[in-house]
């Protein structure tokens, strides 16, 4: 029951990123000279000698976006207004790490996006600030992020096998493959496996270097199977202010960000003399929708 809510809810949030997608057009691109306005801190908090840690509200050319900062030796200011060159990070571990922070984590709370702002500095610059050593959550992100990477616009995630067939009560090894879009493979990915029927033996994985991830599907009772396979994919821009404070908008621009979804592989668990069980794929298909991460209104 836990797992078919989580998928219900998984394809209910996949429509809504898509209407949402569809309605919001990005006023800026790679390269583009923006407006930046600096309109209040997010969530996080001051500290005494050193100033703000988390994230901050701002306008770019009047669009509201939430942030976060690469430097912790350089200054912005609240109510000011900069102007700013838009592109995106260099591919690097360190930013592929920053890139990881912000597809799967949410500073939702000013503790969690302290903790996603002190390992974002750390990633950048290779110090641990305010704090040395860390805070426990800033270091435990940071630990997580290690290595990490993310999928990005044009690569193909698929579920395979095509078909099979089971004997009810055993199970199925299910594999995902990850590749860019020259077909090369993406490893260090993270990669999420939701069913609605049966028992996985992960929920979670991340793709070696064949850009794939396994996981087993447990089925001993009649039904249907839908098995799906998701990534987060955000490859962060960075707003260049020159010899001030640079930082990075999270959802900007929207062609940065993106959900990969595969969806769906759907195992037919009959009821049959022999009991054997034939697996079907009545779909599969990979489906790319845009995600904003745009300030709350």
């Amino acid at each position: 029951m836990k797992q078919k809510t989580k998928l219900k809810r998984l394809f209910l949030e996949l429509i809504a990123i898509i209407i949402l997608s569809s309605m919001f057009v990005a006023s800026s691109s790679a390269g583009d000279q923006v407006t930046v306005e600096i309109v209040s801190t997010e969530a996080g908090e001051w500290v005494s000698g050193f100033g703000w840690v988390g994230s901050v509200n701002i306008l770019v050319d009047g669009e509201p976006y939430v942030e976060y900062c690469i430097e912790y030796d350089e200054y912005i200011y609240i109510g000011e207004t900069y102007t700013a060159t838009l592109i995106p990070l260099e591919d690097t571990p360190e930013n592929r790490a920053i890139s990881y922070i912000l597809s799967w984590y949410e500073g939702n709370t000013d503790q969690e996006a302290y903790a996603i702002q002190v390992a974002i500095w750390k990633y950048a610059t290779g110090n641990w600030m305010p704090d040395d050593p860390p805070r426990p959550r800033a270091l435990e992100i940071y630990n997580d992020a290690y290595g990490r990477n993310v999928a990005r616009p044009g690569d193909v995630l698929t579920l395979s096998p095509a078909s099979a067939s089971v004997k009810p009560g055993s199970s199925q090894v299910l594999t995902a493959k990850l590749v860019d879009a020259n077909g090369q493979p993406r490893k260090n990915v993270k990669i999420l496996f939701y069913t609605d029927l049966g028992t996985l033996s992960s929920n979670v994985g991340f793709t070696d270097d064949n850009g794939e991830v396994k996981v087993e599907l447990y089925c001993d009772e009649e039904g249907v199977a839908n098995v799906q396979a998701v990534t987060n994919a955000y490859w962060a821009y960075e707003l260049d202010l020159g010899d001030k404070q640079n930082l990075i908008p999270i959802g900007c621009p929207i062609e940065a960000s993106t959900l990969i979804a595969v969806g769906k592989i759907t195992f037919v668990i009959p009821e049959v003399p022999l009991g054997t069980a034939t697996v079907t794929v009545l779909s599969l298909f990979a489906c790319t929708a845009l995600k904003t991460k745009k300030l709350r209104k």
